[in-house]
């Protein structure tokens, strides 16, 4: 891994639309990839991301096209943190963590693993909702380096 970082930073605002979800993609692969993540981690870094956007445009906005969801990747020489950002209605999906797979599985219920694969992939999550300190919700991905 690149452990001599400093800090990075870098930003894209997004569509609460599915079509977006490419954007997303690039935007974590190219910048994982260049923090020196391999090509597997990468990509499931990328879909872990993709999967917190996709319950937002659903859960959140109704996939409403006019909502924005903001999104920075930040580096530093322990690992890459992301910050989903929103105005929706506000929602802590670490208070659904551990997720039981089996249980999930056993209920034949489509969907619903998206937060399991989240919680599998990162190494840490933090939910802070909007309130007089944070005028949006807040989701971080922290990804270790190593």
């Amino acid at each position: 891994m690149n452990n001599i970082i400093n800090k990075i930073s870098d930003k894209i605002t997004i569509k609460a639309d599915l079509t977006e979800l490419d954007r997303v993609r690039s935007f974590i692969q190219n910048a994982s990839l260049s923090l020196g993540f391999d090509a597997i981690t990468s990509n499931l870094i990328a879909l872990a991301v993709e999967e917190a956007c996709t319950n937002l445009f659903k859960h959140s906005y109704n996939f409403d096209k006019s909502k924005e969801v903001s999104i920075t990747l930040s580096a530093d020489s322990k690992g890459m943190e992301i910050l989903i950002e929103d105005d929706g209605p506000s929602f802590d999906p670490t208070a659904l963590l551990p997720i039981d797979a089996e249980k999930i599985h056993k209920n034949l219920k489509k969907g619903g693993l998206g937060l399991f694969l989240i919680s599998k992939v990162m190494d840490k999550i933090y939910y802070f909702p909007k309130d007089n300190t944070n005028i949006r919700n807040r989701l971080i991905l922290f990804k270790n380096f190593v």
